[in-house]
């Protein structure tokens, strides 16, 4: 293991255990990494045994849970924690054991890395980014963010970048999709806490860092726009951008990542070409989330209702297409507007539901033909 492992080490165990007394002894007696100076208080229990510990001691008054590790051969590892941290000393010996084991694994994944350069730690550490699913996970995206100097904290957005062939074929050379990454590199003004890489084999994804969690939507969508244009005519291929939500925390990254994904399935028309934002199509995201059992439970009634009423489900989806404005309704369906006005009437009636004046039945009104429109395009 290089020199630095023990100070990764040390990082994770402070990150893990936020309350308890961490330091290293080597073979000369030597306390290092003790960030609470408290040492002194603890030395009389710190006996370099080289062999696990994992004990409860008494301290005044007090019970403590005392874990000792050896590590790297050179150095006895002590954490000392408060006994009501956990209801059995051996949890966070456990959890102390696996740590050592994730710093090991990381250092072996840098030495394939050496040898392989597209297996790097980078792309490890974008694998565990996007499907982190447990507390240990979290811990072992922790400490290769920290290795990489990405700060985790950091308001992010994440971008999928699609590519195909001009025939809307996948793309299969791994070597342009590196390319195209330098290409993205070369194009966007990235700074050193954005993040860009190849996600498995075909997906690419663009995070920029978000200062203070806002963006400019404008400045962002002809940035893409430009980025995409710059794509295709450098490697004729077709190139599709969704853009997901906000990441702050590890575990949303896969969220928004997923999001990212589904939002491109969203428009029936081509995707080639496209850029799609989430935040457009939140109503779609709440129909995939929702069991459907649920959907048809609350919404099966208005569904069967629209399915025998075609001329009310088409004037449902003119006017959700021109955001409940009854002229611009009236002129994309070629009839008079005191017509649209009697189908609105209709409405209101069957579903007991007044879009033009109440929010949040305008909201359940889209909702209901949203779910429609997915339900009744599957079906033809």
């Amino acid at each position: 293991m290089q020199r630095n492992d023990p100070t990764e080490f040390y990082e994770a165990l402070c990150s893990s255990f936020p309350q308890a007394s961490v330091f290293a002894v080597n073979s000369e007696g030597e306390f290092l990494f003790d960030r609470y100076q408290d040492h002194n208080r603890w030395a009389s229990y710190c006996t370099v045994s080289y062999r696990k510990e994992a004990t409860t001691v008494l301290f005044g008054d007090q019970s403590f849970y005392k874990i000792g590790l050896p590590f790297n051969e050179t150095l006895q590892f002590f954490i000392f924690m408060q006994e009501n941290s956990f209801s059995d000393v051996f949890i966070p010996a456990n959890m102390v054991d696996s740590l050592a084991k994730m710093v090991a694994s990381l250092q072996r994944e840098v030495d394939k890395s050496n040898q392989y350069p597209f297996q790097s730690d980078y792309a490890l550490f974008l694998d565990q980014l996007f499907y982190a699913s447990s507390a240990s996970h979290i811990t072992y995206t922790s400490l290769l963010a920290a290795k990489l100097g990405i700060d985790l904290s950091l308001h992010r957005l994440v971008c999928l970048i699609h590519v195909q062939d001009r025939e809307g074929k996948p793309l299969v050379s791994s070597q342009l999709f590196y390319a195209l990454i330098r290409t993205i590199k070369t194009n966007i003004a990235s700074r050193d806490q954005d993040i860009i890489g190849l996600l498995g084999s075909s997906r690419i994804v663009y995070c920029p860092y978000v200062a203070k969690g806002f963006f400019s939507r404008e400045k962002l969508e002809n940035q893409l726009r430009i980025l995409a244009t710059t794509l295709m005519h450098t490697y004729s291929i077709s190139v599709s951008i969704s853009v997901g939500l906000y990441a702050q925390h590890v575990l949303e990254y896969g969220q928004s990542l997923r999001l990212a994904q589904s939002v491109l399935r969203y428009d029936n028309s081509t995707i080639v070409g496209c850029l799609v934002f989430a935040e457009d199509h939140l109503v779609e995201y709440m129909l995939q989330v929702i069991p459907k059992p649920v959907l048809d439970h609350f919404l099966g009634y208005w569904l069967q209702y629209l399915q025998d009423n075609p001329v009310v489900y088409e004037t449902l989806h003119a006017l959700v297409c021109n955001d409940m404005d009854i002229y611009s309704t009236a002129r994309q369906l070629h009839v008079h507007r005191n017509t649209v006005v009697f189908r609105i009437e209709q409405i209101k009636s069957a579903f007991s539901l007044d879009p033009l004046h109440q929010d949040s039945d305008r909201f359940k009104l889209i909702l209901i033909y949203t779910y429609a429109r997915n339900l009744l395009s599957k079906e033809q």
